[in-house]
């Protein structure tokens, strides 16, 4: 072998070796999804009439109030203090099945400030997904036989920044007869975290559709 053909075949082993170092683009990026045992790691607290529930978190400083009145509330530390039904997905965040969505808010919303006291905890986790890190909670009213309303809704807090919160809250259908775990639904998007949920897409208990939350490029909330 000449040193032309050597120096050829060094720098093929060099770029060969380079190609399949380099991270690929259409590689996943991982997402972590870490389950919080509700039954120890939440306290649950009420009066005998049960007209308020509140929910304390004993490893991140996070807690839910509901009650029948308007300040069902959520908190995250000393500083984040919001009104649930202020976290509610809104229409103008959608980016696909706009007319589907806007037309089932009211609806929904209506659906969602009732009963606000029974609403129990039925999962909760931590969640981490490029470089941000999010707590994952859901919450039924465990109203059988009030169809066609969701059976779930689901909380979703970005606590990457403390100085900054963002969280949304979004409705849920379990429609095939399955857990109505939201874990199951959790994957990684084109920017970032992404969480697939099924909705009633008209008054037709029958006709359900399914959407997307994830987070556009500057963390604002996109339902598509």
């Amino acid at each position: 072998m000449n040193i032309k053909n050597f120096v050829s075949l060094i720098l093929c082993v060099l770029v060969l070796n380079a190609c399949g170092s380099a991270p690929s683009s259409n590689h996943p990026v991982a997402v972590e999804v870490t389950p919080i045992d509700t039954s120890t790691r939440v306290i649950m607290e009420t009066d005998d009439d049960v007209n308020w529930r509140r929910y304390t978190f004993k490893d991140v400083p996070l807690g839910f109030v509901f009650t029948d009145s308007l300040v069902s509330r959520l908190s995250y530390g000393k500083d984040y203090h919001v009104r649930l039904q202020d976290l509610f997905y809104k229409p103008g965040m959608a980016k696909k099945n706009v007319d589907t969505i806007s037309r089932n808010y009211q609806w929904n919303m209506e659906y969602f400030m009732t009963d606000q006291v029974r609403s129990v905890i039925t999962a909760a986790y931590r969640v981490s997904a490029n470089g941000r890190e999010y707590v994952m909670c859901s919450f039924t009213k465990n109203q059988l036989g009030t169809l066609p309303y969701e059976d779930a809704v689901h909380y979703l807090i970005d606590i990457t920044n403390k100085n900054s919160i963002n969280a949304i809250a979004f409705p849920d259908v379990d429609d095939d007869g399955g857990s109505n775990d939201i874990a199951e639904d959790v994957f990684y998007g084109k920017n970032g975290l992404a969480i697939r949920f099924k909705y009633y897409s008209t008054l037709n208990p029958s006709t359900v559709s399914a959407g997307i939350i994830t987070q556009d490029n500057k963390g604002n909330w996109v339902v598509e």
